[in-house]
């Protein structure tokens, strides 16, 4: 190893580097410090020179850490966290503020929440971007620690003992169909219930999977004739149909402004699924984080899935 010196080592590599080790891509990198993929590629190219090691090797499309490179992943992105801290300023003025938020978020997340949350942050802080992403429910973790994400919106139920955790809404399932339909005439009992041909939304939340063993341990099978991966395209493929879809009750109601369609209550019990907020220990300090949370908690009230309840009162069976 290279004997090293104070004045070789510019905190805008290390940056690059950390980052790199946690996306295991110079593009995604680059998209993520916003930007090119050549400054990435000369930031590595680079620290390899000043550090005497290779850093990455290719292997195939994708890029694999050395063991010394994988060695700095902790120690350089805590000690990174460290300086943002120190010289952040003391009092947070959201209007001045220029900074990209990338947040985990479910679909059920997005509908409830994001609308609210983008008329807020344009109103308060105009040069804050947000992205949002899809992870599966085993990588949020790592995703918070490392930062590869600033916060987690979904239903996250067991995650390590340094991420923070606060309920943001409880929702329940119901099944929607279109009011033309047959099922929207009645009360849906089990044998109508199996006998619908149902489209599946498939997806990375751990509560839409458990929703299948629920109605497994009713003896209930649907009758799955299409598998979608969000809930975009449900109003198109139910419309003028005789198909049904399960899905939580604040998606079906945002789904259904123009009273197109039934949200029928499911023919046996299945657990109601919680909605949470959750960033990592080391972030409670940053003022940016901070207000971002704060923003999105604001928001419970209009998630809120009484509101829902209480606003379909009066309609019957469904709405």
């Amino acid at each position: 190893m290279k004997r090293l010196h104070e004045a070789d080592i510019d905190l805008n590599l290390l940056r690059v580097l950390v980052v790199v080790l946690q996306e295991r891509s110079m593009t995604r990198a680059a998209e993520r410090l916003r930007i090119t993929q050549p400054a990435v590629s000369f930031a590595i190219r680079r620290l390899r020179e000043i550090l005497g090691d290779p850093l990455f090797v290719k292997s195939g499309n994708s890029l694999v850490p050395t063991q010394y490179a994988l060695s700095l992943e902790a120690p350089l992105s805590d000690a990174l966290s460290a300086i943002w801290h120190s010289v952040a300023p003391g009092v947070l003025e959201p209007s001045t503020m220029q900074r990209h938020f990338r947040i985990a978020m479910s679909s059920v997340g997005e509908f409830a929440l994001l609308p609210f949350l983008l008329r807020r942050v344009r109103a308060e802080a105009p040069k804050v971007t947000i992205e949002t992403c899809r992870i599966p429910v085993e990588a949020v973790d790592d995703a918070l620690r490392i930062g590869r994400v600033d916060l987690a919106v979904g239903n996250y139920r067991e995650l390590g003992p340094a991420t923070r955790r606060v309920l943001l809404m409880r929702d329940k399932y119901v099944c929607l169909v279109w009011a033309g339909s047959a099922a929207a005439q009645k009360t849906l009992e089990v044998a109508d219930f199996i006998e619908l041909s149902h489209i599946l939304v498939a997806t990375v939340a751990s509560s839409h999977r458990a929703i299948e063993t629920m109605f497994a341990e009713h003896g209930i099978h649907r009758n799955v004739v299409l598998t979608v991966s969000g809930f975009e395209a449900v109003p198109d493929l139910v419309r003028g149909t005789d198909l049904a879809v399960v899905l939580p009750s604040k998606v079906a109601d945002r789904l259904n402004r123009g009273n197109e369609f039934r949200g029928l209550p499911l023919p046996v019990p299945v657990q109601d699924f919680e909605v949470t907020l959750h960033w990592d220990a080391r972030l409670d300090a940053d003022s940016g984080n901070a207000w971002l949370r704060s923003l999105i908690l604001s928001q419970r009230e209009l998630c809120d899935v009484s509101r829902f309840a209480k606003s379909q009162a009066g309609r019957g069976p469904g709405f």
